[in-house]
């Protein structure tokens, strides 16, 4: 006989635990090997189908994460197990928590996602230039949870009664010890990553509270910069600078915290100086003088503070719940990188001292740009390393790797990139691209050679666009350097533009060109094009795609317009933003494509267009870009962007706030999208009416005059009038106020005028538009660019901008070699939003062989028809809806279930209705059966013409039109139609209306089959004078239910 010794009830649920949890962690290993393996496949045999997962990430995943997540899982259940022995409730209990911990982990903001997420690569970036491992504080989280598991266990044990088992007293100091040490790691780990969640909050106060007179202006900087990536930054600046008003307040500067101030001179004395929170405060014993320059020279070393950064956006979306690590790993999260690896020294870190405190108020950003020379000698400690700065980069001596920084204009910020790079350049138009890669990524650097001449002549077309004007970018050297993915993108200020505007310098994040398997992508794509010439081109025309293509701050395009203007010049004092935005539009016109802005709160709407899932995985890069015959997603996503700030919310704002206004109560991102449609629209109205010759003309003036300063609109209106732009209304009602025109516009007429000289034939087509409101407007003609024989879908084109003041009229007029079958009114910035199509008035042109030309506009003393009734529009306070809330924000796309899910995007609503979109992949669908409004042609509106739209079986949630009736008596109701149903599926169809007086109600049905778009009468009706409702309650069959419009006329007595 053998003795046995029962195992205890920790040993059994142990065994449990780690049996349950190994054996999973054996099936993640697999998959990750397998996955592995096939990437290996992939790169090796250049199939392109995967790549390899980084090491790092697998690390995290299989050491730290994984068995720390599998036990304290596992350890749960059987906690609960012992604890309700009931299997049914354990599984239920089990299944909510985890779906709390999901709902809440994807509600975390991303500087939080640390103590909430199960995973560290939830907050790591994957990057070959800079691979990140798990943190102490992460690792110290882990290891609590560990100790977790193993307290649950023991508790487990210490309740769940067992036949021969013994609960021991001494089980419950391994217990204390468990529960004592693994809440000390927790504790230790999770206030480590709430420190620095509200360290930028401290900071962001501290100089809010600041009391500043922004009485600094900077003339240069100069001095040496020692970089040494594996101790610490030195700086040796001397700051020249002028005093803008006669005080002896502190000069205050922003410097990095982390900064050490080892000598510190004011005009070559040592002042007294306070240093907190990154500022730097410096007394002024008397008055500086307002006519002299001053110098501040200062002596620093350290390593700046990453996280002392762009703490005083409008916006932090690491601090923000609802913003995706996927969005975040898009936009960056590190101010600065100072590593043995890479070195980024970005402006918004203030690794040199910058006047005044860090703010991002509306404010402060009306006080324009402060331009400054440079001149700094940079060392290197790595022999082995490059330095990328602004403009030309001299390269001094190879003894202490030393460079020289002196560009040849001035500049507002100093960025300084280092580390192991790969360079190529062209000469082109005087001006040298240059593109450094880190030796990891060097692969594309030899799609140079295959371009060749062909990128030779793309970019100088592209430079002679804006040349030919008098527009050029203002250094001789423009760098494309390639950066770590962990960097941000994205500066601070009160638009938190794009830091791809770095003075001669654009950003290539890591993940986009530098590491894209491009050769791939130009292999396939040259065997499918057939012509000789196709082949040539699809090299460059895949290149420039790529990057028009992408997303936020991966597009470098984005940056163009500021590189000639704000670059070089910037706006000061009452409505400076907007005076530097509707340059900027005017800029972007010339470029041969729809320019886009970036916007912080655009990339935010789009990122998850970009997140893995197995839709985009079957869309590749070319084929996206040049395959008709597959979704090209990503000229969706393109189409979408650009229409991004012409969103119904940002109109609305647009009639109820102006530029004084700002900013606003409805908060950044509403003001932010208002200014950047507004001043589209100036600026589209400014070059319609006066001409690309004149208003380029008056730019290059400005620019010529202020080059390295500032201006203000006293100085743009004077400016324009020495060129004879037209200016008024756009910088006056437009800019100042909130008031839009509004029109009226008549039939369209064609005549066969006299023929010209040489026998051709000529038509003369005419329209008369009045301006029913009291601030004047611009508009012009849209119309096809051939005739209907030629193509029956021919491009429109469109005339001249027409200026009409407010409440008159003007006749338009406009002459073709064809007739025109189609003609719409583009209103421009008005209460209309969309263009006016009109109806012809006469199917046959008129033939008028002595007729003239007239001139392309008059004066007009047509009137429109007034319109007789009481009308109830859709958009009209009178109109309401029966609805259940409708969800319009996206569901959050999260796990694996994720790739398997189109992604859509958020909806809007329009006076309390969804927005019915344009049936775009990607778009907001508005549920079944529920009410949307939508934009007609040809709906009834008194200016934006809009129905109310829902396909219903029969019983419809009520759309209700309610009237004020002046007098008892018999009324006639007629219903405006937006749209035909006379098509075959819609025979039989009738609406049923109930109508509403003081006295009761009335059944009505209302056979719409056949019926014409516009007005078509419903009845007579006797009704009491008080208020009037009629309800849209249902239909007679499936079909399309129209809230359009109702109009009551009063019948006359006989």
């Amino acid at each position: 006989m053998l003795d046995s010794k029962s195992i205890t009830n920790f040993e059994y649920l142990a065994g449990r635990v780690f049996g349950i949890a190994g054996l999973l962690w054996l099936v993640a290993a697999a998959n990750v090997f397998v996955m592995q393996l096939l990437g290996l496949i992939s790169t090796i045999t250049n199939i392109g189908i995967a790549d390899t997962i980084e090491w790092y990430s697998l690390i995290n995943l299989l050491v730290i994460d994984g068995p720390a997540t599998l036990l304290i899982s596992c350890s749960f259940v059987v906690f609960l197990s012992c604890l309700l022995r009931f299997r049914l409730l354990v599984v239920v209990v089990a299944s909510a928590l985890m779906f709390g911990w999901f709902f809440l982990v994807s509600n975390t903001p991303y500087s939080l996602l640390e103590i909430a997420s199960q995973s560290s690569n939830d907050t790591l970036f994957v990057s070959d230039l800079l691979p990140q491992q798990a943190s102490l504080p992460v690792i110290a989280i882990r290891a609590g949870t560990l100790l977790a598991a193993i307290a649950l266990i023991t508790i487990g044990a210490l309740i769940w009664s067992r036949q021969n088992s013994n609960n021991q007293l001494e089980k419950y100091l391994p217990l204390g010890i468990c529960l004592c040490v693994g809440t000390i790691l927790y504790a230790w780990g999770s206030s480590s990553v709430v420190s620095d969640h509200t360290a930028s909050e401290k900071w962001r106060e501290v100089h809010e509270n600041h009391e500043w007179d922004d009485h600094i202006d900077l003339e240069a900087i100069t001095g040496k910069v020692k970089i040494d990536p594996k101790k610490h930054l030195v700086v040796e600046l001397s700051t020249r600078f002028k005093t803008t008003v006669h005080t002896s307040s502190p000069l205050t500067f922003t410097f990095n915290r982390s900064m050490q101030i080892d000598e510190l001179f004011l005009n070559g004395d040592e002042p007294h100086y306070t240093f907190d929170d990154g500022l730097l405060t410096i007394s002024t014993s008397v008055p500086l003088d307002t006519d002299a320059s001053h110098t501040l020279d200062i002596v620093a070393y350290g390593i700046p503070d990453e996280r002392f950064a762009y703490f005083d956006s409008p916006l932090d979306y690491l601090r923000t719940s609802g913003v995706s690590n996927h969005t975040v790993s898009l936009l960056g999260e590190k101010g600065s990188i100072y590593s043995p690896k890479y070195v980024a020294l970005m402006p918004g870190v203030y690794w040199y001292p910058i006047p005044g405190p860090a703010r991002s108020d509306y404010r402060s950003s009306q006080n324009g740009i402060d331009y400054f020379h440079l001149d700094l000698s940079v060392e290197l400690a790595p022999n082995h390393w490059q330095l990328v700065g602004t403009d030309a980069v001299v390269h001094v001596t190879d003894q202490t790797n030393s460079y020289r920084v002196n560009p040849t204009s001035p500049v507002h910020e100093i960025a300084l990139f280092a580390s192991e790079f790969e360079s190529a350049s062209i000469q082109i138009e005087g001006i040298e691209f240059k593109m450094y890669l880190h030796k990891q990524h060097a692969d594309n650097l030899r799609l140079w050679d295959k371009f060749n001449e062909k990128l030779e002549d793309f970019v100088k077309s592209h430079l002679q666009d804006s040349s030919i004007y008098g527009l050029t970018l203002p250094f001789d050297t423009l760098s494309f350097v390639e950066i770590p993915r962990q960097l941000r993108t994205v500066g601070s200020g009160w638009r938190m533009n794009s830091l791809q505007t770095l003075p001669g310098m654009v950003l290539l994040k890591e993940h986009g060109f530098p590491s894209a398997r491009m050769d791939l992508a130009l292999d396939r794509l040259t065997n499918r094009e057939q012509d000789e010439d196709s082949i040539d081109e699809a090299p460059l025309r895949l290149l420039f795609e790529y990057f028009w293509y992408g997303l936020g701050t991966d597009n470098p395009w984005m940056g163009l317009p500021e590189r000639y203007w704000t670059h070089q010049v910037s706006a000061r004092g009452e409505y400076a933003i907007a005076l530097d935005q509707i340059i900027l539009s005017l800029i972007a016109s010339l470029q041969r494509q729809e320019h886009e802005f970036f916007s912080i709160y655009s990339t935010l709407h789009f990122a998850d267009l970009t997140a893995l899932s197995l839709f985009e995985g079957s869309v590749g890069l070319e084929d996206g870009l040049e395959n008709d015959r597959v979704p090209s997603t990503i000229g969706t996503a393109r189409r979408l962007r650009e229409s991004y700030t012409k969103r119904v919310s940002v109109w609305n704002s647009l009639e109820d706030i102006g530029f004084s206004d700002l900013p606003s109560a409805k908060g950044n991102q509403h003001d932010t999208d208002l200014l950047f449609l507004k001043c589209e629209q100036i600026a589209t109205a400014l070059l319609s009416v006066n001409g690309e010759e004149k208003v380029f003309a008056w730019l290059v003036d400005i620019l010529t005059q202020h080059a390295g300063q500032t201006y203000t609109l006293e100085n743009v209106i004077s400016s324009a009038q020495a060129h004879d732009v037209m200016v008024d209304p756009f910088f006056t009602a437009w800019l100042r106020t909130n008031s839009l025109p509004g029109y009226k516009a008549s039939n369209y007429t064609s005549v066969r005028i006299a023929d010209d000289a040489e026998g051709n034939a000529r038509y003369q087509t005419s329209v008369s538009v009045k301006n029913t409101q009291p601030v004047a407007g611009f508009v012009r003609l849209q119309y096809p660019r051939r005739p209907p024989w030629e193509s029956s879908r021919s491009w429109l084109i469109e005339s001249k901008g027409v200026l009409i003041d407010g409440g008159s009229a003007k006749r338009i007029n406009m002459l073709t070699s064809y007739e025109i079958r189609h003609v719409s009114v583009d209103p421009g910035l008005s209460l209309h939003r969309e263009v006016i199509t009109l109806s012809q008035e006469s199917e046959v042109s008129e033939v008028q062989p002595n007729m003239e030309p007239a001139d392309f506009e008059e004066a007009s003393s047509w009137k429109p028809i007034q319109e007789i009734g009481i009308i109830v529009d859709d958009l009209d306070t009178g109109f309401s809806v029966e609805q259940k809330s409708v969800r319009t924000v996206r569901p959050p796309r999260a796990g694996p279930i994720a790739w398997f899910r189109i992604p859509r995007l958020d909806g809007e609503l329009d006076r309390g209705i969804p927005v019915s979109g344009q049936h775009y992949l990607f778009e907001y669908h508005v549920p079944d059966g529920e009410w949307s409004r939508t934009t007609e042609d040809y709906a009834y509106g008194k200016f934006r013409r809009t129905a109310v739209f829902n396909y219903v079986r029969q019983v419809s949630q009520r759309a209700t039109f309610t009237a004020e009736i002046p007098d008892s008596a018999v009324w006639k109701l007629d219903y405006h139609l937006p749209y035909s149903h006379d098509s075959d599926r819609h025979r039989g169809l009738k609406y049923q209306l109930e109508i509403t007086d003081r006295t009761g109600s009335q059944d009505v049905e209302f056979d719409v089959y056949n019926l014409e778009v516009g007005w078509n009468s419903v009845g007579d009706f006797n009704l009491d004078a008080g208020e009037v409702k009629v309800h849209l309650v249902g239909i007679s069959q499936r079909g399309p239910l129209w809230a359009d419009a109702i109009r009551w006329s009063k019948v006359d007595k006989d």
